[in-house]
């Protein structure tokens, strides 16, 4: 069966715009042979970053220092060292307040639309973890998006450029929205509130260990992640039967 890793150079690749409806179709009309009755599992939940999209955060510093007329190891204290990264993700201020402390900090003026591109074109899509996506979606299994993110970021990757964040997630999280950031318990809670289920039957996998364990506090079912291989290893541990 087609699946999004081959339409790109292994895990990481040129796959912006997969033929989604495609892999769906497929996947559905095989659903009685990979729909998973009895599995422990109900809903599974993706990490954003370095999960579906890896990102490369010295991107957005070497593009904000060229905005701005700076260079990117200052972007990169000021920004990320300092924490101000953090509470935008947050949620503690919006773009236009991301926008109007670069101008004043940097004596610049670009647009609120250049700085949001310049903080946010860092993304490539992971196929691998992608076709995870679309095969669990195509078995009838409920799926969603549990990520530290700012509202630069996600308007970003939902406007066109990652269609499978439209069309594959039922459920979406995310820590500027409610003003909680993982590992903290309160966003796992929302989560949980969200999708409706017992915190055992939710599976959550991402790429760094405290945000794992913060899950796993809570009752989550969680995982490092690693690769798509592994990740689908796990999900079939919990009684997930899914075609990759």
């Amino acid at each position: 069966m087609e699946t999004l890793s081959t339409l790109g150079p292994g895990p990481i690749g040129s796959c912006e715009s997969p033929d989604v409806s495609s892999i769906l179709s497929s996947a559905r009309a095989s659903r009685p042979t990979v729909e998973s009755e009895g599995a422990s599992i109900d809903v599974v939940l993706f990490d954003l970053g370095n999960v579906l999209l890896a990102f490369d955060h010295g991107i957005a510093c070497r593009n904000l220092a060229t905005l701005l007329g700076t260079d990117a190891e200052t972007i990169r204290r000021e920004v990320f060292a300092s924490g101000l990264e953090d509470r935008y993700e947050r949620g503690e201020f919006d773009t236009a307040g991301f926008h109007r402390w670069l101008c004043e900090r940097f004596s610049a003026s670009p647009s609120i639309d250049q700085v949001r591109r310049a903080a946010s074109d860092i993304f490539t899509m992971r196929c691998d973890t992608v076709s995870i996506l679309a095969q669990l979606k195509g078995a009838g299994i409920r799926t969603g998006v549990l990520s530290n993110t700012c509202e630069a970021h996600w308007s970003f990757v939902t406007d066109g450029r990652y269609r499978f964040l439209r069309d594959l997630v039922d459920h979406v999280v995310l820590s500027y929205e409610v003003r909680s950031m993982k590992p903290e318990p309160e966003i796992y809670r929302a989560a949980i509130e969200m999708v409706g289920v017992p915190a055992e039957r939710i599976f959550f996998m991402d790429d760094r260990p405290e945000n794992v364990r913060g899950a796993i506090e809570v009752g989550i079912r969680a995982v490092p992640f690693v690769d798509g291989a592994t990740l689908a290893e796990e999900l079939r541990r919990c009684g997930l039967k899914f075609n990759y």
